[in-house]
């Protein structure tokens, strides 16, 4: 048997559960009604308290990616380059994990796009930014690791001199 709450029943204090099926509506006592309002009352604020949780994390998500964008130089070649030739080592060696992240991210493909796109909707909304712009944000700020191994990979290629310099110092 299903319950319907029925608000406005002949006394506006009341609450009144129909259940579907039978022929009346049962008329709880009023310190059940009370407590169920107080029940209500404290879904409705923690409901709200997990909104503005996600919003707080979709703001940070955002940041990050701005702050990312700032240091790489709008993700510049030039960038990518300078850091290859500081880190090589440590890009190269992280490479299996590197792979492996932007497999998965791969994989999910239109899951992790719409989820550029909803972040990207909250940034327009909540703060007047271009919703094109930020995804667009987003995916470099995530696709990063993989484009540095990606640099430094092509690097290794083109400069096999300085490979073997490497495997010697």
């Amino acid at each position: 048997m299903e319950l319907v709450v029925i608000v406005g029943s002949s006394s506006p204090s009341l609450l009144a559960f129909l259940a579907v099926g039978a022929e009346t509506p049962e008329i709880l006592p009023a310190p059940v009604m009370f407590i169920i309002a107080i029940a209500s009352v404290a879904l409705a604020l923690y409901m709200d308290s997990l909104r503005e949780k996600r919003k707080d994390e979709m703001d940070e998500r955002i940041k990050q990616a701005i702050k990312l964008q700032l240091e790489t130089q709008n993700h510049s070649e030039e960038w990518y380059a300078q850091a290859v030739r500081e880190r090589r080592t440590e890009i190269l060696q992280s490479a299996p994990e590197v792979r492996e992240r932007e497999a998965s991210r791969r994989l999910r493909g239109n899951r992790t796009e719409k989820e550029y796109h909803d972040l990207a909707a909250h940034a327009a909304k909540r703060y007047g930014h271009d919703a094109d712009e930020i995804a667009e944000l987003l995916r470099k700020a995530d696709e990063l690791p993989y484009r540095l191994l990606d640099t430094a990979t092509k690097l290794e290629q083109d400069n096999p001199a300085q490979k073997a310099r490497a495997s010697h110092a």
